[in-house]
């Protein structure tokens, strides 16, 4: 299988110790960016993937694109933007456990991922395509619609987006095995997903834990993960 994933790439200075962003003496630098994430869970599992997004022309984005390189993603599609900077976040951790996060975004790198950029994808090598929020904004938000367009012309024919609804879970699911929405419409209360497995991703604890309890009723083996680097 061959993964493409569209969307940011990022800095995460994640505080050391307990305490807010203001009473957090340092910050540790590591890559970050639940697109990337996925980019590399991806490729240790053994599948081809594929991240197609825009970094910064800064040492920023020289980490993140050695990061990658590192964990074997084909960065082919990964541009690099002279006139932006690479994004980056801040993360603390209370007393709780719970995060606090100050993103640095607006005007990076990931919201300029091109329309040339994606024109450059070559769908044809491509057996599923992943993309999250938080880069569909600003020059980024027409480029994934256009990204979705090719991937349509391309033959996709099941999209399943969050949150994560056990009905639309199972649609998609039953369509990819017996074929048009008509017959997926017809089989859906049949076909028994038991068995199959499904490589779960996502960086918020409360998110995973429901995700991966609605496709287990569905039968499904969930292997969940919080982060791929």
């Amino acid at each position: 299988m061959a993964v493409l994933c569209i969307g940011e790439m990022l800095i995460d200075f994640i505080g050391e110790g307990v305490g807010t962003i203001d009473t957090v003496k340092s910050f540790k630098k590591e890559a970050g960016g639940c697109v990337a994430n996925v980019a590399c869970v991806t490729q240790k599992l053994g599948h081809k993937s594929y991240l197609l997004t825009s970094l910064g022309q800064d040492g920023f984005g020289d980490f993140l694109e050695n990061t990658l390189k590192k964990e074997d993603v084909d960065c082919k599609y990964v541009s690099r933007k002279g006139d932006s900077f690479t994004p980056l976040a801040f993360v603390s951790l209370d007393e709780t456990g719970d995060r606090s996060f100050s993103f640095y975004f607006k005007g990076s790198s990931a919201l300029r991922i091109s329309k040339e950029d994606v024109e450059k994808a070559d769908l044809s090598e491509i057996n599923a395509i992943h993309f999250a929020s938080i880069a569909i904004q600003e020059e980024s938000k027409d480029s994934h619609h256009l990204l979705l367009k090719k991937a349509k012309e391309a033959g996709v024919t099941a999209f399943v987006s969050k949150p994560l609804f056990m009905s639309e879970l199972r649609a998609a699911l039953t369509q990819q095995a017996v074929g048009t929405e008509k017959d997926a419409a017809v089989e859906k209360k049949h076909y028994n997903h038991a068995g199959k497995r499904v490589l779960l991703v996502e960086d918020n604890e409360l998110n995973r834990e429901i995700a991966a309890a609605i496709m287990e009723e569905a039968g499904l083996i969930v292997d969940s993960v919080e982060d791929g680097i």
